[in-house]
């Protein structure tokens, strides 16, 4: 059989289609052409490889603009009626002393994984806080595989419009990384330079930094747009709950001076039905007979709607996700630990990294997170968490693993090096997860293979969850 596909999308001329132009067959196979490519882009059948993976690229769908890190610190300090959470202190008398000589004592306010899907070549970043304008800060993101730095910038101050918080806002376009970090695992820290802050003893803090929320994620207010589809009526397509029953066309059913057939007519109304019907996610008609229908007994896990789930084409394209991702606190830049003194000098008060004292395996962290309906036999869920250690012997001999409320555990994997810097990341691929439903209790773990050496061996800055076919 000789299918009719068009290669790209052809359409046909205006003299073809007017009112008073004679039906030619090649006005019918221009449409079914069309109609061909389409259903081949969003099903991944018949070796199409434009598939609508939604990366932005020409023939490949709008990207999504799903947030990459959208924290929000909502925990009260009882100590002082505030929300949010402490970042440290300042004194005004002390605005101007000298800045200590020591340019590696940047504290890292914010250190987190973060994967920027495909397509995704510009980043917004949004703290807001009270205060936030006494420190110099500087954002930093880094190429997680290499260590790389893909893009370095000081954060600029302004007064929320509200009048009541801080906000540090930073926008970066395509130039901002060369396209460098599109479909790639990143770690971007956010530095705040506390080290000329420090106070004499006995002076009282005259003000306070705290932070409510961190926001990272596409640089575009408006993702893109398309004409509405005008929805046939009764127009028959399958039975009702069923896969659409697609049709094909052979090209010789489009011959010179062959009678324009209603098998053609018929068969390329219901495809369009179908195939409206397939991307919407909405029934198109009125006579319930002739529409496609979620199943239901399992929704949408057997849905028969583009869903990117592959229920119902094994071939259907899969998408990048990132499903959250959660910086735990600060820590030095040369690896060493935020301390709390008294009266408070550089560093943060209630914000610091974990710090794992146990060697065998313990829960350090826990989420109750939603999944999507994606595939589970063979998982693309992934997760990577970042730490930071001034001794890189030590912090290798320490692993992460996860577990999604399934009886399998993921195996524990060891903290590497990145470049030649003080972090390290511990990745996992394959996860194990319920897809559509809500994972409860899903832990991050840590252990070490070998007794602990000193308190501050190994700090966990922050870890990501995204899924990336």
């Amino acid at each position: 059989m000789a299918r009719i596909k068009n290669a790209t999308f052809v359409g046909n001329p205006p003299s073809d289609v007017d009112v008073d132009a004679p039906t030619w067959a090649r006005v019918l196979k221009n449409a079914i052409g069309d109609l061909a490519l389409v259903y081949d882009k969003i099903t991944g059948l018949n070796g199409e490889a434009e598939l609508m993976t939604h990366d932005g690229t020409r023939g490949r769908g709008a990207r999504l603009g799903i947030p990459w890190i959208n924290q929000t610190f909502a925990g009260r300090d009882d100590r002082h009626g505030q929300w949010g959470i402490d970042l440290g202190y300042t004194n005004a008398e002390d605005a101007g002393s000298p800045k200590d000589a020591c340019t590696s004592k940047d504290t890292i306010i914010f250190g987190v994984p973060v994967f920027i899907p495909p397509g995704e070549t510009d980043m917004n970043i949004v703290i807001t806080g009270t205060g936030l304008d006494v420190w110099p800060w500087r954002v930093q993101l880094l190429l997680e595989s290499t260590g790389a730095e893909l893009f370095s910038s000081e954060m600029t101050f302004s007064r929320h419009p509200s009048g009541l918080f801080d906000q540090l806002t930073l926008s970066t376009n395509d130039n901002g990384t060369g396209g460098a970090s599109s479909g790639k695992l990143c770690l971007l820290l956010i530095f705040a330079d506390t080290a000329h802050r420090q106070l004499s003893s006995g002076t009282t803090p005259s003000s306070q930094v705290r932070a409510f929320s961190l926001f990272a994620g596409p640089n575009r207010q408006r993702r893109g747009s398309s004409m509405p589809l005008r929805a046939s009526s009764d127009e028959y397509s399958i039975t009702a709950g069923a896969p659409f029953a697609w049709r094909d066309f052979d090209a010789t059913l489009i011959a010179n001076r062959s009678p324009v057939h209603s098998y053609l007519t018929g068969g390329t109304s219901r495809n369009l039905n179908a195939l409206i019907e397939y991307i919407t996610g909405w029934p198109v008609g009125g006579n319930a007979s002739y529409q496609l229908a979620d199943s239901g007994v399992v929704n949408p896990a057997t849905s028969e709607f583009l869903a990117h789930s592959l229920s119902t084409f094994a071939t259907e394209p899969e998408v990048a996700w990132p499903v959250m991702a959660q910086a735990f606190g600060a820590a030095m830049l040369d690896g060493n630990l935020v301390v709390e003194a008294t009266p408070p000098t550089q560093g943060m008060l209630d914000w610091y990294a974990l710090m794992p004292i146990a060697t065998a395996v313990s829960r350090h962290a826990a989420w109750r997170l939603e999944m999507p309906d994606f595939v589970t036999a063979s998982s693309k869920l992934k997760a990577c968490t970042l730490a930071i250690s001034d001794s890189h012997a030590q912090g290798a001999l320490w692993s992460t693993s996860f577990d999604f409320g399934i009886p399998a555990a993921t195996s524990a994997q060891p903290f590497a090096t990145v470049g030649a810097s003080k972090l390290m990341t511990a990745k996992h691929s394959a996860i194990p997860f319920t897809a559509d439903a809500i994972n409860e209790d899903v832990d991050l773990r840590l252990q070490k293979s070998a007794a602990k050496v000193s308190v501050d061996e190994i700090a966990i800055m922050g870890t990501c969850f995204y899924f990336e076919p």
